[in-house]
């Protein structure tokens, strides 16, 4: 019956006849509109607690056709009684946390049962969520008041059990109504535990700063697509500046709100610029008037460094325990994750509407014009964000750094480029001088202290505020940046290297254009840095191998002269000669560079960090997604565009599946059956610690592409 009453509410109850229902006033009763309402909000009353799961589901399709028909108001006595049923949930679920509290206390056996209410819970939360998404909070919290001033003086009881149901599912909203409402409640919450300390009331003070903190955690879903932020912002950004600055406490809040407002604002303006999202022809030159860098990624730096006593994250220099950086919000599966075929984001976990492809998930509201709207809106602060921003990005700790570094991150890339380049020179002049003043035999009269206790950590610092800026500049201007890197890649501390590694990594993965550009000297630097490499730095390190071996999969390796020494002709590493040969065979130059880039990946899977390990076999199984997205596997037929002189990436003649001369045809083909043979060539090293590294390689790739490689793995072990 209850799924029988949803079909038919969604199949008839449409706009069109909501409209015509309220023009429609019958002569005696209540209309028939307000008898359909009238009739769910009684089904959620006490007498028919029984049937509150069969009736919920139904009061929440009702929440969304009235809603569709701009017809919210009349909503209000169902979620009356749905608010009912949610605050006797909340009472319930307190009490059987004090009761669980009373028997960890007394010691006792056995954990408290389940509420007999759990039949009908998750359908009040998920009708509770439909009325915030459809109805809109303001319509919700008009019937539903919070009453949170009332629940402490003890004349009403509070609802602070909607605060989570706000967090989680307003979105696409009015910002207004939390700079309106909530934002004052949240200052008065600050006045009462201020009051409450001095008094010495721990209790009171202690509850209403928690209610503070969710009134501005809040903010952080109003911030969420809304469709006014360019009018509201202007008045609560001294607000929120003054949060962040001197509200330790806030400052993570008031960070996650500037990240979404400027990424979803820059996704769609991006799209919309590009052509991807319709928008009118004057938005889009005013869009590229903001001169956005489109094609690259913001930088997202680590959230903080702590030292791990984990033995398996051994540090090669007895110095250094800087080897933990938190960063990696998202899991990477290591060798033992699902073969599925899913692929791992190998990146920091975001959410959906704050990636790379947030306009795919803009609302309907939320048009190029009101995102160019507020680009500008947050440009208008631009200075002043930065500013601050930078200031408190060095002086609090690495540990707090990652909130701070992704907002200024974030706000960089929205921001007008010549107001960057000024700061990011400002910021490299710095990162210069302290060296030279490390180095100089007299100290100087005016050394830089800002951002760490030793040089070291000074440097370290001034680079990743300069890699946070680099997100809106343009590639022309980042050369300076991979000047800075490039000696800490050559040979450095554990710290500067990380960071220069670091700094590599978003410039070869976020920055295609510049590293077609600038191909030839980054294989150099890797090459070269290669014996260098300390352990707590490889995990970056493996993040430059991935879009190097994609980009050589397509494109022609240049001659890599910087490999020989130029005056006695000696080579740097081992087949240097071979790869800066200016009148060698580029095919040749290509084999013997994916042979060293793909080993020293496939080496990785033994590294004693074991981040780095996981990290590697994720690589493994993101790069050899993407050569099979790009070039599919075929496994059977001919392949008449193929000749002995094939252009795709060749891994060398030890591991090459043999082709028929006759009719010039091969068995199977692919980038994914590339690699593999790439990574098989391990097999054959020389020694057996790359010959077990190549074994576990293999057998990750196996389990991943199982389906894909059935046909063709018994072929390929006999090589």
């Amino acid at each position: 019956a209850s799924g029988a009453l949803q079909s038919l509410i969604k199949e008839c109850l449409t706009p069109q006849l909501v409209v015509a229902m309220q023009q429609q006033q019958q002569q005696q009763g209540m209309p028939s509109l307000q008898s359909l309402v009238a009739a769910v909000a009684s089904s959620l009353g006490a007498r028919y607690q029984e049937a509150w799961s069969l009736a919920l589901p139904v009061a929440a399709v009702l929440f969304e056709a009235l809603a569709a028909a701009g017809a919210a108001a009349l909503a209000a006595p169902i979620v009356k009684n749905l608010g009912q049923i949610c605050a006797g949930l909340s009472d319930e679920a307190e009490e059987r946390e004090q009761e669980a509290m009373q028997v960890d206390i007394e010691g006792g056996a056995g954990a408290v049962g389940p509420s007999g209410s759990s039949s009908y819970a998750s359908a009040a939360e998920a009708a509770l969520g439909t009325a915030i998404r459809c109805l809109g909070p303001q319509q919700v919290l008009e019937v539903l008041p919070l009453q949170l001033l009332e629940g402490l003086t003890g004349t009403a009881e509070a609802r602070t059990w909607l605060l989570p149901a706000l967090r989680k599912h307003v979105s696409g909203t009015q910002l207004a109504y939390w700079a309106q409402h909530l934002l004052p409640l949240a200052k008065q919450m600050a006045n009462l535990t201020a009051g409450a300390s001095n008094a010495g009331q721990k209790a009171k003070a202690a509850a209403c700063h928690a209610l503070e903190l969710q009134l501005w955690g809040c903010l952080q879903a109003f911030a969420s697509w809304p469709t006014d932020a360019a009018a509201v912002y202007p008045a609560i950004a001294p607000e929120l500046a003054s949060a962040f600055h001197t509200r330790e406490d806030l400052r993570g809040v008031v960070a996650s709100v500037l990240v979404r407002l400027c990424k979803q604002a820059r996704g769609v303006a991006v799209a919309a610029a590009t052509g991807s999202l319709t928008a009118s022809e004057a938005t889009k030159i005013a869009i590229r008037d903001l001169q956005l860098v489109s094609a690259a990624a913001v930088p997202t730096p680590d959230h903080g460094e702590a030292a791990e006593g984990d033995e398996d994250n051994i540090v090669t220099n007895g110095n250094d325990n800087d080897d933990s950086d938190d960063e990696d919000a998202a899991d990477l599966s290591s060798q033992q994750g699902s073969g599925s075929g899913g692929r791992g984001s190998g990146g920091v976990g975001s959410p959906e509407d704050e990636g790379p492809d947030a306009a795919a998930n803009a609302p309907l509201g939320f048009t190029a014009d009101v995102a160019l709207q507020q680009l500008l809106a947050l440009r208008s602060f631009s200075s002043k964000w930065l500013g601050l921003m930078c200031k408190v990005f060095l002086e609090v700790s690495p540990e707090g750094r990652g909130h701070v570094g992704e907002a200024l991150a974030a706000y960089a890339s929205v921001s007008d480029p010549q107001l960057l380049a000024n700061l990011f020179r400002i910021a490299l002049t710095k990162y210069a001088k302290i060296a030279k003043d490390a180095a100089a035999a007299v100290p100087p009269s005016d050394p830089v202290l800002d951002g760490g206790g030793s040089p070291e950590e000074r440097q370290a610092s001034f680079l990743e505020l300069a890699l946070c800026l680099a997100g809106g500049l343009p590639d022309s201007a980042l050369d300076p940046l991979f000047a800075a890197c490039r000696q800490h890649v050559l040979g450095a501390g554990s710290l500067l290297q990380k960071r220069s590694y670091r700094v590599l990594s978003y410039l070869t993965a976020s920055r295609p254009e510049w590293l077609a550009k600038h191909l030839a000297a980054v294989l150099e630097l890797l090459l070269l840095g290669g014996p260098a490499a300390l352990s707590p730095a490889k995990r970056y390190r493996l993040r430059c191998l991935r879009p190097l071996i994609l980009l050589l999969d397509t494109t022609p390796c240049p001659p890599l002269t910087g490999l020989v020494d130029p005056a006695t002709g000696a080579e740097l590493i081992a087949g240097g000669a071979s790869l800066a040969k200016t009148d060698g065979n580029a095919e040749k130059r290509q084999v013997l560079l994916a042979q060293l880039l793909v080993g020293e990946l496939v080496l990785s899977t033994k590294e004693v960090n074991k981040k780095t390990r996981t990290a590697a076999y994720q690589l493994l199984v993101d790069i050899a997604h993407e050569l099979d997205d790009a070039r599919p596997l075929n496994l059977h037929g001919p392949n008449p565009n193929t000749s002995d002189s094939d252009d795709d990436m060749d891994y060398g003649d030890d591991v090459k599946i043999k082709r028929n001369k006759k009719n010039n045809t091969r068995p199977a083909s692919g980038g994914l059956l590339d690699f593999v043979n790439a990574v098989m060539g391990g097999l054959v090293g020389s020694s057996p610690h790359m010959q077990s590294a190549a074994v576990l390689a293999l057998a990750r790739l196996v389990f991943e592409f199982a389906g894909q490689l059935e046909g063709v793995v018994g072929r390929l072990l006999p090589a």
